[in-house]
């Protein structure tokens, strides 16, 4: 939505950026073999700027930098939506192959499940996998501005890949306050949860780097951030 001071234009904004380059990096990595690699533009600023780049000018990383990091995880999950449903790519890098299952589940901002299905999935060594397209009428009758679908690529009990789609635009997602609770575990970690969607979840301590930074976070599960 419009920002409503400088500090929400500031933050809106490097958000998009990362956004912007996550689309693009998705995109050529479901091209492979075509498209085997990308570099993006830019790392970092040399003076103190609001700008495109992944980290600032003090060091520190910037939504863009972590949604690079997520964008280029050797195993990866790329979700389109087209005019006849959602186009679901499995893309790995790794020199082994994954025999797994693919998790898909459609839920309501409040942690709900709607709907779930589960296919079993062999996704070759450096290649990519086409799953067979979600149909838009899966998700007929459901509030868009409400509901997100959740995909979780898992081979044996372990989680490899994970992403979430939303079925509208981020200015028309009816967010509410989320009731974050965060948990400190020891020194260097907190645990987070949320009772409503939370999106874009910023972390800032003084001097701290995040594990993770400016991620959704779906009620029901909790976040453990490495500090």
């Amino acid at each position: 939505k419009p920002p409503k001071d400088f500090y929400s234009f500031v933050m809106s904004s490097q958000i998009m950026a990362g956004e912007a380059i996550k689309i693009a990096a998705e995109a050529h990595r479901r091209n492979m073999p075509y498209c085997m690699g990308s570099l993006y533009w830019q790392l970092n600023d040399c003076w103190p700027v609001s700008s495109w780049s992944a980290i600032d000018y003090y060091g520190a990383p910037k939504a863009l930098h972590y949604a690079v990091k997520k964008a280029f995880k050797p195993v990866l999950i790329s979700v389109k939506q087209e005019a006849e449903g959602f186009k679901t790519t499995l893309v790995s890098d790794l020199l082994k192959p994954i025999s797994g299952r693919l998790e898909i589940e459609v839920l309501d901002f409040s942690g709900k499940v709607l709907k779930r299905t589960t296919q079993t999935v062999y996704l070759e060594a450096n290649g990519t996998l086409t799953v067979p397209i979600m149909p838009i009428s899966y998700i007929k009758g459901l509030d868009p501005s409400n509901t997100l679908i959740r995909y979780r690529l898992v081979e044996g009990e372990q989680e490899v890949a994970n992403q979430i789609q939303y079925l509208a635009k981020p200015k028309e997602l009816n967010l509410q306050n989320p009731e974050l609770k965060l948990r400190k575990l020891n020194e260097h970690s907190v645990e987070i949860r949320c009772s409503y969607l939370a999106k874009d979840v910023c972390i800032t301590l003084p001097g701290a780097l995040p594990s993770d930074n400016y991620f959704d976070l779906v009620p029901g599960e909790k976040k453990i951030i490495q500090l």
